[in-house]
């Protein structure tokens, strides 16, 4: 102590000092029983870009529907790509995948698709946005996400609770 004002190598906490601590008895749940207690807890999903959310199947069905051509050759090649190596990985399908929205009901369809996906996993919170720059007619896509998003999402909220 100097002048009464603690050292920092007096004050200098280790790591062991912030290592979470959590409830042992957590060790006696069987392996068996884990993966039906985790799908069973509620769960948020915070900073989530939908477009993110495409799933290889949706984005091919959307690609040939508005005749977009993307650069894998089948739902299997999107799908082993999904194994991200880097962000530039992943970037390039977040972009293939944002390039099929051209119509409202694409952006219908692909909220459709992440909401009864987050509901399959009890997601009780989400903050979802969409990357409006992605594209030089985002200002157009924007429209048409929020559309189907506001416009439609509400006759469906039933479904979900």
């Amino acid at each position: 102590m100097l002048c009464g004002i603690t050292t920092q190598q007096q004050f200098a906490p280790t790591m062991t000092d912030f290592r979470p601590t959590y409830d042992k008895s957590f060790d006696r749940i069987a392996a068996d029983r884990l993966p039906a207690l985790l799908r069973a807890m509620p769960k948020a999903e915070l900073h989530m870009h939908i477009e993110g959310s495409l799933e290889p199947e949706l984005i091919f069905a959307l690609a040939q529907r508005n005749g977009v051509s993307i650069p894998y050759a089948s739902v299997e090649e999107l799908r082993k790509a999904y194994a991200f190596t880097n962000l530039q990985s992943f970037l390039d399908i977040y972009y293939a995948g944002a390039s099929v929205l051209l119509k409202e009901q694409d952006f219908y369809d692909m909220a459709w698709a992440y909401l009864e996906r987050a509901a399959a996993d009890n997601v009780v919170h989400t903050e979802c946005s969409s990357t409006r720059r992605r594209t030089p007619r985002a200002a157009c896509r924007w429209r048409r996400w929020s559309t189907a998003c506001t416009a439609r999402a509400p006759m469906h909220a039933r479904s979900w609770a």
